[in-house]
């Protein structure tokens, strides 16, 4: 079953399950997964800003007690999967042997191109086996495991094309 959440705030177990969740982002999406509603810093169990379109996929754990997202976010929805293997991968977050195959990936990039290779889509540093923030432009390599969850990347990324 596909549940739908509008943006807001709603707490885990009683109003939305845990489990993982995908949105439609534009530039500007935040969200939070939080320990507490106490609005503090300590109470963030992970969160993530978006400068750029494109899909952000969320696991929500059974130990989080609430779960925030803006407008820029659009509607959260259970993340059903899928069976359609892109060759490129364009700026967002995708899940490895779902959308993406493993394989060595080139992109023609700008400076500040930001991408990771995650073990999860938790959003917690423990969850990245590896990252680049690419200081200057040209072409950049990345090899993604077959091993790997998911891959994220940004627009200064530009798209990657398997080679």
């Amino acid at each position: 079953q596909v549940n739908s959440f509008p943006p807001g705030q709603f707490l885990v177990g009683s109003q939305i399950p845990a489990g993982r969740y995908v949105m439609d982002a534009r530039s500007g999406c935040y969200w939070e997964r939080q320990s507490g509603l106490g609005g503090s810093l300590e109470e963030i169990v992970a969160n993530d800003f978006r400068a750029y379109d494109g899909r952000a996929i969320v696991d929500l754990a059974p130990t989080d007690v609430g779960f925030e997202f803006d407008s820029d976010c659009g509607t959260l929805s259970t993340y059903t999967g899928s069976t359609q293997l892109a060759s490129s991968i364009p700026a967002g977050t995708h899940v490895v042997n779902q959308h993406i195959s493993p394989g060595t990936y080139v992109s023609d990039v700008a400076a500040g191109c930001y991408w990771e290779r995650t073990a999860s889509f938790a959003g917690t540093i423990d969850a990245v086996i590896t990252n680049d923030f690419v200081s200057s432009a040209g072409q950049q390599f990345v090899t993604i495991s077959a091993t790997d969850v998911g891959f994220t990347s940004d627009a200064d990324c530009g798209i990657w094309k398997r080679v």
